[in-house]
């Protein structure tokens, strides 16, 4: 009896044993990056919003398709999750971006009234939602590869022309997003990384719709 009771206790041991050593080793990584971008092809603005009139003039389709985004240069923050030290999840992330250096106003037309698009005023704001990744690391380097969603809104100023009489408006669009991201991180200590990293984004505003890269600050084992 006494034996049996030794050998429960033995088993017992060994799978509270085994349960904590298959247990997954979930932790949070925070980061921050500056990031410059360059976009393909225009995002057609006015899509989707109510700007269907200005003080001038009513219209049945505002939309102006041949306006690219220029360069931007920009900053992000963001929450992942890590699980076993090799699996990545991202949460959430917020960025945005602002042209750099000035940009001569673009002339077109939107159902017969001139427009005036200044893309000196273009912004870009992200946020980032749920992705999936995979790193791995050797000794203070780490890679990584990342798929990451997330919401896209453009916008820029513009001014229309009808006759001699012209009226401001705000032009805006919105796009999902998908984008893959891979970076070169080096440790700083136990808990940072500084990176290197470029994201292609496979889809915003319309397919292969541009890249980015930066630096990236990351926190976290």
């Amino acid at each position: 009896m006494t034996m049996q009771a030794i050998l429960a206790s033995a088993a017992l041991l060994t799978v509270v044993s085994s349960a904590r050593t298959t247990r997954a080793d979930v932790r949070a990584q925070f980061r921050g990056e500056a990031v410059f971008s360059v976009y393909r092809g225009a995002p057609t603005f006015g899509e989707g919003t109510s700007l269907t009139a200005t003080q001038l003039r009513e219209y049945e389709h505002f939309r102006i398709a041949d306006i690219g985004i220029p360069p931007t240069l920009g900053a992000n923050v963001g929450l992942d999750v890590v699980f076993d030290d090799r699996y990545i999840v991202p949460l959430l992330g917020l960025g945005g971006g602002l042209p750099l250096g000035k940009h001569a106003p673009v002339r077109t037309s939107v159902d017969g009234s001139m427009v005036e698009v200044r893309p000196s005023s273009a912004y870009v704001f992200a946020f980032d939602l749920i992705g999936f990744g995979v790193r791995m690391k050797e000794r203070r380097w780490m890679f990584a590869a990342t798929f990451r969603t997330s919401v896209v809104l453009a916008g820029m100023n513009a001014r229309v022309s009808v006759g001699r009489e012209a009226d401001d408006v705000a032009l805006f669009a919105a796009s999902p997003a998908l984008r893959t991201d891979v970076e070169a991180c080096r440790r700083l200590n136990p808990d940072e990384r500084i990176c290197l990293f470029v994201a292609p984004k496979l889809y915003e505003h319309h397919w292969l719709g541009g890249v980015s890269l930066g630096l990236r600050w990351e926190y976290g084992s």
